[in-house]
């Protein structure tokens, strides 16, 4: 199911479809996100496992002010653990490093992810968005759409957000790097469905 770019609502509304047709248990939702730069731990072709998911775009607007209203939701912590236990098997990809070149494997990092309907490409509103939620390192665009589809279901399957850092999410955004993030987030997910234990 191809979910890229398609904004948490469509995202929502057709995870609550398959999730009829297949009623999983899990489901990961995988792909590319923007970091945040302010985080000097965090580098191109790194995954973030979401622990929550800030979804910032409810507010009020008010003389050209707008108040959010952020809904964040987490990730089932038994869930966090039994990926951590997954990785620990040693997850073999090494990535190449898009600013020096050299081969380095990439960082696997736990932290909250901002969700919303924006491309953002700029620092100020990262800075916002780390003002609400100080350990959020990365933006994506679906996560929270397929979190609420299947807290609503009735099945209530549980979900994973797994992303890799494709660009910086401010003035230098571009897309060379995000094929890349991509073949790392997939690795990552492929080794953790290969390793997890049961949930």
């Amino acid at each position: 199911l191809d979910l890229q770019n398609v904004g948490n609502v469509d995202s929502g509304v057709r995870t609550a479809y398959e999730i009829v047709d297949f009623d999983p248990d899990l489901i990961i939702l995988t792909g590319i996100c923007g970091g945040f730069r302010t985080n000097k731990n965090v580098s191109l072709g790194d995954v973030i496992v979401a622990t929550k998911i800030v979804y910032y775009e409810l507010g009020k607007m008010e003389k050209s002010i707008i108040s959010r209203r952020v809904k964040v939701v987490n990730v089932e912590e038994s869930i966090l653990e039994h990926v951590k236990l997954a990785i620990d098997s040693k997850w073999p990809l090494t990535a190449l490093n898009h600013t020096s070149k050299i081969l380095r494997k990439p960082k696997v990092i736990f932290a909250p992810i901002a969700s919303g309907e924006k491309v953002v490409a700029e620092k100020k509103f990262q800075d916002e968005l780390i003002d609400i939620e100080k350990n959020t390192i990365a933006i994506e665009m679906e996560g929270y759409g397929v979190i609420r589809a299947a807290n609503l279901a009735k099945t209530k399957p549980k979900v994973l957000v797994i992303k890799s850092i494709g660009d910086w999410a401010d003035d230098s955004k571009n897309d060379e790097f995000q094929n890349k993030a991509s073949e790392i987030a997939a690795s990552l997910v492929t080794f953790t469905i290969l390793n997890i234990k049961s949930i």
